[in-house]
């Protein structure tokens, strides 16, 4: 019974994860997702989609930074900027991971085009653990 019960979740799991449509128009394989992520600077907005002082980089080969800019209360400007290494963890590039050496991040695609991107932020892989706290996060390419 203990085995029927484990081959009827990895087989469950494998056929949602088969299903999971939320990655983009007509990119069932993922081809073309790299090339969008890694093609822009994105800038974190809000709901009402006013900007952070929050820059993502993704590059082809892997690595990543997030360049932050931080007002103290004298009004003095400060830059931060945190390096990463990141891949994909699913087939159809669907969920991306970050690592910079102390901590980990995962982010599930919701919404991938030339000029937005929108995910849902966890620090376990949503793929394994749907139910894990989360945050939504949407951001807006730079063109500048």
């Amino acid at each position: 019974m203990k085995y029927l019960n484990i081959f009827a979740f990895i087989i469950m799991s494998l056929t949602l994860w088969a299903c999971d449509g939320r990655l983009l128009d007509d990119d069932e394989r993922g081809e073309g997702v790299t090339e969008r992520l890694t093609s822009h600077d994105w800038r974190q907005i809000d709901d009402d989609g006013q900007p952070f002082d929050v820059i993502y980089r993704f590059s082809a080969n892997g690595r990543g930074e997030c360049k932050s800019t931080v007002t103290d209360d004298k009004g003095t400007q400060s830059e931060h900027t945190r390096r990463f290494d990141w891949n994909f963890t699913t087939p159809n590039r669907a969920v991306i991971f970050m690592y910079d050496g102390y901590s980990r991040e995962y982010w599930l695609i919701d919404k991938l085009t030339d000029s937005s991107l929108e995910v849902t932020a966890g620090y376990n892989d949503p793929v394994i653990y749907p139910d894990q706290y989360n945050s939504k996060l949407r951001f807006k390419a730079v063109t500048d």
